[in-house]
Order: structure tokens, then C-alpha cells, then sequence
């Protein structure tokens, strides 16, 4: 930096200004910008990251980087992050609680300034020493007791109501709900949606069963419904689809799109 403050004529606190992100006169980030052009300088961000204890990179550890709804979240949040000039490091866990645990410690010893996590661990065991750092911690679509920090969720229950009354107002009266697994906030939200809209339909609660299937996301999962009842329909509200799907008692094939509900 000093040869660029010796070629520019400008301070030190100027020049630091510009690489750290500071609001810098438009007269002074051209003499800057052509400065290092000329010098062919390059930021060392390792040594940086050391004096600073900032590397701007954000950690993200999903459930299953192969999955649409995670792959849609992780592409918007590189597009927010890049324009603040943030890098990401994405670690897929494969919805196993050790490979969480491990991503986690990874990203520490990478020393990233933050983490955004769609916890697989409902007990948030996997975060509590980073937390300690102070550094900040997001979690996508679910919430960790005991974890204080920022959520990003959707409205689950009131998405399951509104399925709900979709079967209800076709007239149909057996309906199932593969709601996920239990412990899950996000599918304990929708179960609790799914008895909601139940309650407010006379006699109808009495023909109801949810089950919780940890292979929730798997056609097979659906079509378990049928051992235990004979549902008219069954709604999938599926964490990792994100989609509903219907089942009938003959055992179609289980729509695989979001969005493609069939009554």
C-alpha cells in the first residue's frame, strides 16, 4: 500500500479506506485503481485475514447440496454475498449430524466470518463453539432453541392450512400428512397446521393420522401411507421437495415437480 500511496499522493488511511470497503472520493478511487494497475498489485487476503480477523467468507453448511430448494437458496444468497464482496465456502452435510459437525469445525479453522446453516442437528450441538466467537450465525427455515440469532423462514403452518383446506374443499374427507421428522421445527409447524385446519371442519379430525417419516422426501415414504390407512389423498408436505404431491389409493407415481398438485 505505500507504493500506491507514494504514486498516488494519497494518505494511508485513504488507501486502506478503498480495500476495506470505506466510502472513497470518485477522484481518489480512479488515482487508486490506476495505481494498481500500474503496480500489478494484488491483495494478499490471507495476511489480511490475519492482521484483521475478517477473510470475507461466509460458511454455508446444508442438508443435501443436490437438492432443488437448497441449490435455489445457495445461488441467491452468492449473489447478495459477491455483491458485498463476501466469498462462500458450501459444505453438504448429507443430512448426517457427524458430517454437520465436521463442516462446522472446518469453517472455523477457516476462520469465516459467519455461518448460514439449514441445521440438520435440532439441538444446535454443532454450533456452539462457533457461537462463542461472537461471530454472526443465520439459520435457513428452521429454528435452534438455545441458538440466539437470525432465522429465515416461510410461514409453515399457514402453507399447511392452506393445503389442507385445498383437499377439503374438493370434498375429500381422509387426508394423511408425511410432515417430516420429528423434532424438526419446520415439520412440527406444518403438522401443526395440518390439525388446525382439521379442527375446523366438524367430525373430520377423527379420520385423521399423521405420520412422521424421516425418508420424507422419497416417493416410497408417500406410498407408506397405505399400510396405514387407506387415505383418499394424502398430503406430502415434504422439507426437502418443498413440494406437494398427492397419493391415491392405487399408488400413482408421486409427482417429483413443485407445485404439481393433483385433487
Amino acid at each position: 500500500m505505500k507504493d500506491i500511496a507514494r504514486l498516488t499522493g494519497l494518505g494511508l488511511a485513504t488507501i486502506s479506506s478503498y480495500f476495506n470497503g470505506g466510502n472513497v472520493r470518485e477522484k481518489n478511487r480512479v488515482k487508486i485503481e490506476k495505481a494498481i494497475e500500474e503496480l500489478h498489485y494484488e491483495v494478499n487476503e490471507v495476511a489480511r485475514g490475519l492482521k484483521t480477523n475478517a477473510t470475507k467468507t461466509i460458511g454455508v453448511v446444508i442438508p443435501e447440496l443436490n437438492n432443488i430448494f437448497c441449490a435455489e437458496i445457495i445461488t441467491g444468497m452468492e449473489d447478495i454475498l459477491r455483491s458485498h464482496g463476501y466469498a462462500t465456502i458450501v459444505c453438504d452435510c448429507r443430512t448426517d449430524k457427524k458430517l454437520e459437525q465436521e463442516a462446522v469445525e472446518f469453517l472455523i479453522r477457516r476462520r469465516v466470518d459467519g455461518i448460514i446453516n439449514m441445521p440438520v442437528d435440532e439441538t444446535g450441538a454443532h454450533l456452539k463453539k462457533f457461537q462463542k466467537t461472537g461471530k454472526p450465525i443465520v439459520l435457513i427455515d428452521r429454528k435452534i432453541q438455545g441458538i440466539p440469532c437470525d432465522s429465515v423462514l416461510v410461514d409453515n403452518k399457514k402453507a399447511a392450512e392452506y393445503a389442507m383446506q385445498l383437499f377439503i374443499e374438493k370434498g375429500h374427507k381422509k387426508i394423511g400428512i408425511i410432515g417430516g421428522p420429528e423434532g424438526i421445527f419446520t415439520a412440527e409447524e406444518r403438522l401443526e397446521g395440518y390439525y388446525t385446519a382439521a379442527s375446523d371442519v366438524d367430525g373430520f379430525v377423527s379420520q385423521l393420522r399423521a405420520l412422521t417419516d424421516p425418508a420424507v422426501h422419497s416417493a416410497a415414504a408417500a406410498r407408506s401411507a397405505e399400510g396405514h390407512q387407506r387415505y383418499t389423498k394424502a398430503a406430502v408436505l415434504s422439507y426437502w421437495k418443498n413440494c406437494y404431491a398427492s397419493l391415491l389409493p392405487q399408488a400413482q407415481p408421486v409427482p417429483q415437480a413443485r407445485g404439481d398438485l393433483h385433487l
